[in-house]
């Protein structure tokens, strides 16, 4: 199998994720920088002084002697014996003692014995010790605030270890000669052929070694000395603003990643599609969501862009459930504010451009807007008729269509919502609309219902059985994902087949991996900022013949 589409999937969503959250990152990145130039700016500055010893194994202590004897010991293990010994609470003792009573960095308002004491933590504090790699050679390190004192005190630290280990090893040496002594002065004086003149000989030579070693046992020397550093160690502006910079943006996308584990919204189209497991056949960029129809009273770039929308979802509506009829639509939404009346309007005039006979009709009793959006009156519409108080011709409203022919095949008719009522849903569920919506079908090839939301009323759920196929909208980057759950649960409760997802809100970054196939450029489409609604220009409207029945009585002259 093929890892590329898998590995380009990660490096979209990893995309995704840093776009959605770009200027989280970047404030985090430079609150990270910005924090380490701070505390570099206000550090005080630390150099630092190296300086060597090299230890020495004892068997070449004893070599000095004329003795030859083979080494006992590596040289990184006597080195690291020699850590310890430059360590030692005794060395710094030394060191504090060479300064009197004024040791460095110690306030001179302190009892002399604190003073000391402070001078020794803090040393001890900045002193580090480790071995050079395949070597004898011990490494001391002294960082303090003036370059001079560093060098010198990691001198001094080297120096009294030298000292210190020499002094103790040469009186080893002189003890073990001393208890030779007191053996020799035990044993009796005999010949040199006997067995005790032999053992008093042999003893003498070990104490001529043992004497000689104490005063000739060199175990430690000073390798290098420490010279003052030109530039501190610490801080290091640039190092530490990198290492900021990358710390801040790993801090950054990891608070992205927790903010978006943590959304509950749709953040583009393949989640959509991903968690309500239904097609998704069109896609609504934001800058069309609440204007007036397009290409009848918007002309402007996003009456284009709501268009070219229209016209691939009416495309694409025959390419879901091909078997079954697609005469009547119903486009709703979960809430209200997701566009589904701007995506009713532009499937209607899609529809009517391309030749059929299309009926748009505002079932939202509640709060229509269909009328406004086509500058129409709003009465009387649909509930007046339902009500009995007029006839067909009074409803309906014939759309004049710019550059399409009188004479052309299809057309636009709009049935608003009418005056209000107070139970709407008894109306939609009564035996009269079931009967309006069987006349319609004989007089138009497509018909579009404009629905009230479907979970804050139930008035568009009468409308789900009587309709061929239900187009849900759902708002990109703005609802929460349980709500368009609910909204799909409560459409399959109601049909299996014949439901879509429409999305809208649609920016460049929400198309998904797949972009929007709707949008032909998006440079184009998406520099326009002004979201207001275009101005209102007043259309013809050509009421409907008032005589006939059946189909005639609901097409348009």
């Amino acid at each position: 199998m093929n890892p590329e589409p898998q590995e380009q999937t990660g490096l979209d969503d990893l995309w995704s994720l840093v776009a959605d959250n770009r200027w989280l990152i970047i404030l985090t990145t430079m609150i990270a920088v910005g924090a380490s130039l701070f505390v570099s700016l206000r550090a005080v500055p630390q150099y630092e002084g190296t300086a060597k010893l090299a230890f020495s194994d004892p068997s070449s202590d004893v070599s000095l002697t004329g003795v030859p004897v083979a080494p006992t010991q590596q040289p990184a293990q006597v080195a690291a014996a020699g850590v310890a010994q430059v360590q030692r609470s005794g060395v710094l003792v030394r060191v504090a003692r060479l300064f009197g009573d004024q040791p460095p960095g110690v306030s001179r308002q302190l009892p002399p014995l604190v003073r000391q004491q402070r001078f020794i933590d803090r040393l001890r504090d900045n002193l580090s010790v480790s071995v050079e790699p395949d070597s004898n050679l011990v490494a001391i390190k002294v960082r303090w605030p003036d370059a001079l004192l560093a060098a010198q005190l990691a001198n001094r630290v080297g120096e009294q270890t030298v000292e210190l280990v020499t002094s103790q090893e040469r009186r080893q040496y002189e003890a073990r000669a001393g208890e030779l002594k007191l053996r020799l002065d035990a044993l009796p004086r005999s010949g040199p052929q006997t067995a005790a003149g032999a053992s008093r000989k042999e003893l003498q030579d070990q104490r001529s070694r043992l004497l000689a070693l104490s005063t000739l046992a060199r175990p430690v020397q000073q390798a290098t000395r420490a010279e003052p550093a030109a530039d501190p160690v610490s801080p290091r502006p640039v190092f530490l603003a990198v290492l900021s910079a990358v710390i801040g943006l790993l801090a950054g996308l990891l608070l992205a990643a927790l903010r978006r584990a943590f959304d509950r919204r749709i953040r583009d189209v393949t989640d959509l599609e991903r968690v309500l497991d239904l097609p998704t056949i069109g896609h609504f960029a934001v800058a069309t969501l609440g204007i007036d129809a397009p290409m009848v009273r918007d002309h402007s770039s996003r009456g284009e862009m709501a268009a070219d929308a229209g016209r691939v979802l009416r495309n694409n509506l025959g390419f879901v459930h091909v078997d079954a009829p697609h005469q009547v639509v119903v486009v709703t939404s979960g809430l209200e504010g997701e566009g589904k009346s701007t995506v009713a309007a532009s499937l209607a005039v899609a529809s009517a451009y391309a030749g059929d006979r299309t009926l748009l009709i505002d079932v939202d009793l509640r709060r229509p807007i269909v009328a406004h959006r086509f500058g129409i009156a709003d009465e009387p519409g649909l509930s007046d008729y339902l009500a009995r108080r007029v006839e067909p011709a009074d409803v309906i409203r014939s759309i004049a269509l710019p550059d399409l022919d009188r004479d052309a095949p299809g057309g636009l008719t709009v049935i608003p919502a009418g005056r209000g009522v107070p139970r709407p849903a008894d109306l939609l569920e009564s035996a009269r609309f079931a009967d309006f919506i069987t006349e319609v079908r004989e007089a138009y090839d497509l018909i579009v219902l404009d629905t009230a939301p479907l979970l804050p009323v139930p008035d568009t759920t009468a409308l789900v059985p009587v309709s061929d196929m239900v187009l849900l909208c759902c708002r990109i980057d703005r609802v929460d994902r349980d709500v368009f759950v609910a909204a799909r649960d409560a459409l399959r409760r109601l049909r299996e087949n014949g439901i879509a997802t429409v999305a809208t809100g649609i920016t460049r970054r929400h198309a998904g991996r797949r972009g929007a196939y709707s949008y032909r450029d998006a440079n184009y489409y998406y520099g326009y900022a002004n979201h207001g609604e275009a101005k209102p220009r007043r259309r013809r409207e050509r009421p409907g013949r008032r005589h006939g029945r059946g189909r005639w009585r609901w097409r348009r002259r």
